[in-house]
Parts: structure tokens; sequence; C-alpha cells
């Protein structure tokens, strides 16, 4: 494997959803609402949830470039901090 091949996705840029189209998703697939605000990330798009009942969400938008086993580590360590 080259260097090339091991940070493919690095030369890919981060998904570019509005907060708009974040809000949509939520409520779409996960009927959550609140306050959305940005959080910052190198490879994916992070939006923070403040719902009414001040229970907070993070919605992770993954790079399509990624490979799924990392999306997969990702997801079950934040699992595990929560």
């Amino acid at each position: 494997m080259t260097d090339q091949t091991k940070i493919k996705f690095l030369d890919r840029d981060p998904p570019r959803f509005s907060k708009e189209d974040a809000e949509q998703i939520a409520g779409d697939l996960f009927d959550l609402s609140g306050e959305f605000s940005s959080l910052r990330s190198e490879r994916d798009q992070n939006f923070r949830i403040k719902p009414q009942n001040g229970v907070g969400y993070v919605l992770k938008i993954s790079n399509s470039e990624e490979d799924a086993g990392v999306i997969d580590l990702q997801c079950k360590a934040l699992v595990y901090i929560e």
C-alpha cells in the first residue's frame, strides 16, 4: 500500500451540509430538533444539538471517503464515552 492509498481521504473535502440540511437530517432520521451549532472537524462534519429538554446530542456526518471500519470505530468510541 502506498502512502497515497493510506491517506486518500485527506485529499477530500469534508461534507458541506448547511445548518438547515443538518436540522432536516436530524429531524427526519432521529426526530431531533433544537438549537444547532457547527463543531470543528478535519474530515467529517459535526453539529451540536441542544433540544428544549436540555439533553445534548451530536450529529456526525462522516466523510464518504472514510473507511467503513474507521467510521465504526469512531461510533463505538462515542458510545463508550457516553
